[in-house]
């Protein structure tokens, strides 16, 4: 039986790709996404496919804090990170 959690305090960001002739940095969308979550920051990230893992208080709603994100026109999309293990 395969057995998923989620890690209520962690969110998966993968980002759109920044256009070359662009003046927004990869590090100004990180800190922009860090001042939106309660008590948050980054894990790690991002790496070359533009996955970037952050956390939040663990008191927060991971579910909607990741739909607000997916939103963002730089964002492709938001999920909660989740644990998944065979029982």
């Amino acid at each position: 039986m395969r057995v998923c959690l989620t890690q209520t305090n962690r969110i998966i960001v993968k980002f759109h790709p920044i256009p070359a002739n662009s003046d927004t940095t990869i590090q100004q969308l990180v800190e922009d996404i860090c001042r939106s979550l309660p008590q948050g920051g980054l894990v790690r990230g991002p790496n070359s496919s533009g996955r970037a893992v952050f956390f939040a208080d663990p008191a927060a709603d991971a579910v909607r804090l990741a739909a607000e994100l997916s939103e963002r026109d730089y964002v492709a999309y938001a999920e909660p990170d989740v644990v998944d293990h065979e029982a």
